[in-house]
């Protein structure tokens, strides 16, 4: 019978446990988006194009970005990929 390895052991100790968050700002694509106190919270995640408005209010680098489809053949699509040209690291 195999022996107990690391994995098990940090089974045994139950689930991860995380420090807690004030909250999670979760920034939208609007170009002049009204934001909260900064004390309020910790993290900021983006969707769609508003990584662009992260960085101009100087926010803290989001967390993960969720992106929906882009149509480049329609003016709101093409203002999309504009705004984030030159986001990626």
């Amino acid at each position: 019978m195999p022996q107990p390895g690391p994995a098990h052991e940090a089974l045994a100790q139950g689930p991860p446990r995380f420090a807690a968050m004030n909250g999670l700002l979760v920034l939208g694509s609007k170009p002049e988006p009204a934001l909260p106190p900064r004390a309020s919270y910790d993290a900021v995640a983006c969707a769609n194009a508003s990584g662009y408005s992260a960085a101009i209010h100087q926010l803290p680098v989001p967390l993960f970005t969720v992106m929906s489809a882009i149509l480049p053949a329609v003016a709101s699509g093409r203002q999309s990929l504009r705004a984030l040209a030159g986001l990626s690291r």
